[in-house]
């Protein structure tokens, strides 16, 4: 079995380094380190694995030059669930074959759309606030009941408190003061971004609509989001105000042990 270490990211980054210096990878789905989160690292001759708790499973990242070595440790990942993801514009045959090959199986497909601002005017909302830090456990629930928590990159609760702080979660509540509908979004820059939405009241286009006004509001050129590719409903949606794909598609795959 495949014993990892856990170790500070500046660490984890440093041996990364090293090995990127001795190997050129031909597989990899590794994009940098959150410093947020903790990562455990297992080093074989040819490959490097990463994974990064989240809820009761974990998700991995790779990087290797040696396709026997790839099927034989994700093969040998048997000491929980793992989930994978490679977002690309390239053909994923190669991967699919290899990950199926080493116990995976498929899960799901997300495509990232890119939205025009400029034409975006800011619209009138009522029933949307801040979120507060006590709703965090409530916000919580909701974001795991409404979204598959293996392809939503939900935030645990430490940084939902943090994201709360800094104003970037905005909810809608019912006629008894529970939570009905939550909406996680920022700008960085001129860039906007969308990490979660779920409503289960009357007011989920009303959140949408306020998201929309914040990002105008702090300058944002464009929004960058992603949409599952089985949610058809909020696809349409999305492209008949604009938005269009970036080709770029995220495949997730799981590995149940």
């Amino acid at each position: 079995m495949i014993k990892f270490s856990q170790a500070e990211n500046c660490v984890i980054r440093a041996k990364i380094n090293d090995w990127l210096d001795n190997h050129k990878p031909s597989y990899s789905n590794f994009f940098g380190l959150d410093d947020n989160r903790k990562y455990e690292l297992f080093m074989a001759d040819n490959s490097v694995l990463i994974r990064m708790k989240e809820f009761d499973f974990f998700r991995l990242y790779l990087l290797s030059d040696n396709t026997d070595e790839v099927v034989s440790l994700l093969g040998d990942l048997k000491d929980a669930i793992y989930v994978f993801n490679l977002p690309t514009k390239k053909p994923f045959d190669e991967w699919d074959e290899l990950l199926k090959a080493s116990g995976f199986e498929y899960y799901e497909t997300y495509t990232k759309y890119n939205m025009d601002l400029s034409t975006k005017q800011i619209t009138p909302i009522d029933h949307v606030e801040n979120a507060s830090i006590d709703e965090s456990d409530e916000i919580l629930e909701l974001l795991m009941e409404g979204l598959p928590v293996f392809t939503a990159h939900l935030p645990e609760k430490q940084s939902l408190v943090r994201l709360i702080i800094e104003n970037k979660v905005r909810v809608t509540h019912d006629e008894d003061g529970k939570i009905s509908g939550v909406c996680i979004s920022y700008v960085l820059g001129s860039t906007a971004f969308g990490d979660a939405w779920v409503n289960k009241g009357e007011h989920g286009l009303d959140l949408l609509m306020d998201m929309y006004n914040g990002f105008i509001n702090n300058g944002a050129k464009r929004y960058l989001f992603w949409v599952r590719d089985s949610n058809t409903k909020v696809k349409k949606m999305y492209i008949r105000s604009g938005a269009i794909s970036l080709g770029i598609k995220d495949y997730t795959y799981v590995r149940y042990n």
